[in-house]
């Protein structure tokens, strides 16, 4: 939809055909998450879309992650979200006024590539152009074992919030956060042991959504969960060797699948539409256009599908680790997204050795420095192999001032010269600064 946006802006006389077996309102899911970074994606957009966008997204600035009875709050996050049907109305609205035809209600199970200059398979994980030319695109697709089910609710999160719950003997995650003033999306991941145990496979639909209501209760404070066609599935990460065949191209999740929990199917699809028409506009062959739009592509993608895979691993395992402190369970959960590693238990230890936990229930872990604020000590330093310093050092703990840390950071540079004149691994390279 956003890619034939921008290609009949681009090019009015071509003849755009949208065609979708839903119809125009039916939307599956509740909301739709980006982080403030994220955001930069639809700069090379449509500047009239992104104008009504921005205007109707909501916002935040931290993460909560709930474990027993702590909720520890992690600063320096931006967050923004939409209703997935509001994204799907204004995509249609500006669709409709550049003149792109719409079929809804329009199921397609066979495409002719001859009678079309180009087609963008853009139809989801069950892809049906990618599964009629799957011998040339060369699909894989994996289950994983983790079950999970997307509900509604009116209670209203301030922040995009990690849940983690025991109940009746099993372990439980709500991935929660706003789309609207009046509603947020809820949805519950757990390990399929506990699904076998808590009895879902032989629940309906009301039964299902009471239930997961119980497990949640103090967090819903008094609302309910809503359905929309929800159902318990696992999430099948997809992916293709090839994107193209002959004038055929796949995007977003009929390209391949990003766990939900970094939260950027959504905007990985939209970048694409942005990518693939930047390629078609350089050139005026489309063979040539759909190479060129892989090659630029393709790096970008697989690091945020190799970020996806460690933080699906980090859910399927995430019940062996419910047994934690609260304030080691949540540094050891990314907060900084995709692109940021965390140590291991014992490198961690040692990160906060020289730290104290902030009080119980009240935690904050800043992981920049713009929003670090006063602190007094810092522990020792875990140094990434890129020479990047671990957001951990700024715990809230420590009470010395933002320049001192800057300081500090500063000073790290030189040791690493140092480092590497000497033949040190500087992946484990620590300094003291207590």
């Amino acid at each position: 939809m956003y890619f034939a946006l921008l290609h009949k802006t681009a090019r009015p006389a071509d003849h755009v055909l949208v065609v979708d077996q839903n119809r125009a309102d039916a939307t599956y899911g509740w909301g739709v998450v980006f982080s403030d970074k994220a955001l930069t994606f639809l700069e090379g957009g449509d500047a009239r879309f992104m104008a009504v966008l921005l205007d109707r997204l909501e916002r935040w600035d931290d993460l909560t992650i709930v474990h027993g009875d702590d909720a520890i709050s992690l600063d320096g996050h931006g967050f923004t979200a939409i209703a997935r049907l509001e994204l799907l109305q204004l995509l249609h609205r500006h669709c409709a006024a550049v003149g792109v035809e719409m079929r809804f209600e329009t199921r397609l199970e066979r495409v002719a590539l001859d009678e079309y200059d180009l087609v963008v398979g853009s139809d989801g994980v069950h892809s049906r152009v990618r599964d009629q030319f799957a011998p040339y695109f060369e699909p894989t697709s994996r289950l994983l074992s983790n079950k999970y089910i997307w509900y509604g609710t009116h209670r209203v999160f301030d922040t995009l919030s990690l849940i983690f719950r025991e109940f009746d003997g099993g372990f439980y995650v709500a991935h929660a956060y706003r789309f609207s003033p009046r509603a947020s999306t809820f949805l519950v991941e757990c390990d399929v042991g506990t699904w076998n145990r808590a009895g879902f496979g032989t629940m309906n639909d009301e039964e299902s959504c009471a239930y997961c209501a119980r497990i949640f209760a103090r967090d819903l404070q008094g609302y309910q969960l809503m359905s929309n066609k929800s159902a318990w599935t696992s999430f099948i990460v997809s992916s293709n060797a090839r994107w193209s065949h002959r004038n055929a191209v796949l995007v977003g999740d009929a390209l391949r699948s990003v766990h939900f929990s970094i939260g950027s199917g959504t905007r990985l699809a939209l970048e694409d539409a942005i990518a693939l028409h930047r390629a078609i506009q350089s050139t005026n062959s489309v063979s040539r256009a759909l190479d060129a739009f892989e090659a630029a592509r393709r790096p970008i993608v697989e690091k945020i599908i190799e970020a996806a895979g460690r933080s699906a691993e980090w859910y399927e395992r995430f019940h062996e680790r419910m047994t934690m402190a609260p304030h080691e369970f949540a540094m050891l959960r990314d907060p900084l997204g995709p692109h940021e590693p965390w140590p291991d238990r014992a490198d961690l230890a040692a990160l906060l050795g020289a730290v104290q936990p902030p009080e119980r229930g009240q935690g904050i872990l800043c992981n920049s420095l713009s929003r670090a604020g006063p602190c007094d000590r810092a522990p020792k330093t875990l140094l990434r192999g890129d020479g990047g310093v671990h957001p951990a050092v700024l715990h809230h703990a420590m009470r010395r001032t933002e320049a001192e840390i800057v300081h500090m950071i500063g000073n790290i540079e030189p040791a690493m010269d140092d480092a590497r004149r000497n033949d040190q691994d500087v992946t484990d390279l620590q300094l003291d600064f207590a």
